[in-house]
């Protein structure tokens, strides 16, 4: 019996939040793994202490590496939205899973990026960005020069995530129901997944962490539903070369990944 099109909306919707879970676990777990704790690791005076969903901890001592640290997280994402590009654009990966999830870690990571840089100095003083800002000459120009950065980054996530929007494999061009759910459905995942981590995040302050959890994902990543509004372009510059559909070991490698983020480093990892 062939599958009815309400059944094939639901496994593309499972797939696409899937996806958008697995690009948000990737993308905040080697933010602070592989981002702050790779500085960390190349830096003879510092030692990995802890980490967890939403921080991570060296012992460092003030001075030119700690600032690079802070820096490294979100430069660590803005070198995974290029890999993802530039993938997505020269190679043309085979496999429809890979198409989406690559043009998903694009946008996913440009926007968490921007924002976290450009905004974050206006959410709390502790935050990355906002204590780099205080290192950048002349005095005071600091927060103006992250806020432009950040918004730069959010900008080309727009236009790339845009031109790079994957058409469809039947040349048609994509409805605006379609373009919402294939926008609307990863930021759900992505969400889920860092609302549900953030739960687990150690605090003597749960609403903070939930509000932290909200606001990263939700709020840092609004652009990918507001993009549903963008004309579609004249020409994709790929196409997916088949329909996606319910791939249950590409889904089953999603759930696994996201909940190793959450249950695992959700509450933390010591190392200490």
């Amino acid at each position: 019996m062939e599958p009815t099109n309400r059944q094939i909306q639901i496994n593309n919707g499972w797939m696409l939040f899937g996806l958008g879970a697995l690009a948000w676990s990737i993308s905040i777990g080697g933010h602070e793994l592989l981002g702050h704790g790779g500085i960390c690791f190349v830096d003879s005076a510092c030692t990995w202490k802890y980490a967890d969903a939403m921080y991570f901890d060296g012992d460092q001592t003030e001075g030119a590496w700690v600032n690079l640290q802070r820096a490294a997280g979100s430069f660590f994402n803005i070198l995974l939205a290029i890999l993802a590009a530039v993938w997505l654009r020269f190679k043309r990966p085979s496999g429809v899973e890979m198409q989406v999830l690559l043009w998903v870690l694009l946008l996913v990571n440009l926007f968490q990026s921007g924002s976290y840089i450009a905004f974050g100095q206006f959410i709390d003083p502790g935050m990355d960005w906002a204590k780099l800002s205080l290192a950048i000459s002349p005095a005071g120009s600091g927060g103006l020069v992250v806020l432009i950065f950040g918004a730069m980054l959010i900008i080309i996530g727009v236009v790339l995530g845009w031109r790079l929007f994957p058409g469809s494999n039947s040349g048609e061009p994509l409805t605006f129901a379609n373009r919402s759910k294939i926008l609307a459905i990863p930021y759900l995942g992505c969400s889920f997944v860092a609302i549900a981590a953030s739960l687990l995040v150690p605090a003597d302050d749960r609403l903070y962490m939930l509000l932290g959890g909200i606001g990263g994902s939700m709020y840092f990543l609004i652009w990918m539903p507001l993009m549903t509004f963008l004309p579609g372009a004249s020409r994709q510059l790929f196409q997916l070369r088949e329909p996606l559909g319910f791939n249950s070991r590409i889904f089953a490698l999603s759930v696994l990944v996201a909940l190793a983020y959450i249950f695992i480093l959700g509450p933390g990892v010591s190392f200490s």
